[in-house]
């Protein structure tokens, strides 16, 4: 029964027309992003990973739900609207 959660988590994370992003709430690190997030900003996964969530996203606010710059490869912006979640998984917070 988990195993299959996880599989249905799992592919609606890679199969979502929205970017997702996941991260690290203490250190900010990028953990995983799906496909639509690589296409729209044009970088590769293994680049979008170096990054500090802040150094490709520029908030407006400080509220869960906020509008937002991301920063693509080439420099332009897409104005974006964010929205936060909080997942918890056995180990940590996420």
């Amino acid at each position: 029964m988990a195993r299959e959660k996880n599989f249905k988590y799992i592919e609606l994370f890679n199969k979502s027309t929205l970017g997702i992003a996941l991260v690290d709430l203490k250190t900010k690190k990028i953990l995983e992003v799906n496909q639509k997030l690589l296409e729209l900003t044009e970088y590769t996964k293994e680049e979008f990973l170096q990054f500090p969530i802040y150094s490709i996203i520029e908030l407006s606010n400080t509220s869960l739900e906020k509008e937002a710059k991301l920063i693509k490869k080439d420099g332009n912006h897409l104005q974006i609207i964010s929205r936060t979640f909080l997942l918890e998984d056995e180990k940590t917070k996420i």
